[in-house]
């Protein structure tokens, strides 16, 4: 039976703080997929989708975590927090502000990583 989950993001507060204070030591190292993990991705005019098939999930994704998942996919090797701010904000959204953008990776790494959909590594250089 497959569980249905979503990877939900709360966009940051009026000044582009994020409203909720994660752990930096949650975000430290470099990000990738998981290594071991059988993750199949979909999309559908604008929807997303993200099958795990370790835990037998779908994780539906609104278009800020697909932008996230799509450049982790696309790496050629784990990024670092400024690495995936910096090709996110070249390849998807120029016009936003970097501090938006690295709000948004703060909240959304971990969120990833416990759902199975992205993964940290603090020993990649």
């Amino acid at each position: 039976m497959v569980r249905v989950l979503s990877a939900i993001w709360k966009p940051p507060g009026p000044d582009g703080v994020a409203l909720s204070d994660p752990d930096p030591d949650d975000i430290a190292g470099r990000w990738t997929l998981p290594a071991q993990a059988r993750l199949e991705w979909r999309e559908w005019d604008g929807e997303f989708a993200v099958y795990t098939g370790a835990d037998d999930a779908v994780h539906f994704l609104d278009e800020t975590n697909a932008v996230v998942f799509a450049v982790l996919l696309h790496a050629d090797q784990p990024l670092s927090l400024d690495q995936l701010a910096e090709q996110m904000l070249a390849r998807y959204a120029p016009e936003t502000a970097a501090s938006q953008v690295m709000a948004v990776l703060r909240e959304l790494l971990p969120q990833f990583r416990r759902l199975g959909l992205a993964e940290r590594r603090l020993d990649a250089q």
